[in-house]
């Protein structure tokens, strides 16, 4: 599937002065929250489900999967300066691993969930001032979306576009999936 989102007469891509929101704030938009451990009071400068891209600051999401446990990563987000950590497994964390350090643990109903509402909260919520045009099927939906977006574009919108082949907006940015992950 693709999507284009538009924002009439303004550029998806302007340069706003960044606000960096606490992790109170973030708090409020993830549903399912089971129960919060440690501060509130702190800074949140990005959402990060992979520890090797984890910046002092970030909030750093647990996902489970298949074939992969990604509280085994909280060790090496944390070292990384991981502020606060997101999980749905509170079972599988490292003992002690929290309460020896200075993080906080949000413990939910659906990790991935919760990373794309934090992912949302911290980018301003951009989807409440976007439209949002959807392409499903079986075939054609690469085809598709592009003419969507270049009559768009001949429209005078600004259109952006992400799919296979990656996110568009300005230039192409190969993803490596078919649907990118929140942050």
């Amino acid at each position: 599937w693709c999507w284009c989102a538009g924002e009439t007469g303004k550029s998806i891509t302007s340069k706003r002065e960044r606000i960096i929101p606490q992790l109170s704030s973030i708090l409020t938009a993830i549903e399912g929250r089971r129960r919060v451990l440690g501060r509130v009071d702190r800074d949140v400068r990005a959402v990060r489900h992979d520890s090797r891209a984890v910046e002092p600051g970030d909030l750093f999401v647990a996902v489970n999967g298949r074939d992969d446990q990604g509280t085994r990563y909280v060790p090496n987000a944390i070292a990384a300066g991981a502020v606060a950590v997101i999980t749905d497994a509170e079972e599988l964390m490292p003992a002690g691993l929290i309460a020896g350090n200075d993080v906080t643990l949000i413990v939910v109903d659906d990790a991935r969930l919760a990373m794309a509402h934090a992912a949302h909260a911290i980018a301003g919520h951009p989807a409440r001032r976007l439209r949002l045009l959807a392409v499903t099927g079986t075939n054609g939906k690469t085809t598709a979306a592009y003419v969507l977006r270049q009559l768009l574009n001949a429209c005078g919108e600004r259109v952006g576009l992400i799919g296979t082949l990656g996110k568009l907006v300005d230039r192409m940015v190969p993803t490596g999936y078919t649907t990118p992950e929140a942050p």
